[in-house]
């Protein structure tokens, strides 16, 4: 898989981005603007950290989201609501 015969596949057809810089010898002009946009990424982006409470996260951001934008709830309560849920699950963790 980390071949640059594998790596050059996988950039060229699917447009994923490479492990390895010599992957991307064959891809075509018009994609050489998106995989450096892609390389600039990974290499300044900010990541966020590998957490074990992520999901409850990602499902208490969904439940606020849908309470505010679709229910229309009060914002402000609502935030808070789901910042003291969110504390709660974290607490589970430590």
């Amino acid at each position: 898989m980390q071949s640059q015969e594998t790596q050059g596949i996988l950039v060229s057809r699917l447009g994923w981005p490479s492990i390895r810089p010599d992957a991307y010898v064959g891809i075509k002009p018009r994609q050489k603007d998106y995989y450096q946009a892609v390389a600039d990424a990974l290499k300044y982006g900010v990541f966020r950290e590998n957490v074990s409470w992520w999901p409850a996260y990602a499902k208490y951001i969904s439940e606020c989201f849908r309470e505010i934008v679709i229910n229309q709830a009060p914002v402000e309560e609502t935030l808070r609501n789901y910042k003291n849920k969110l504390e709660k699950e974290k607490a589970l963790y430590q």
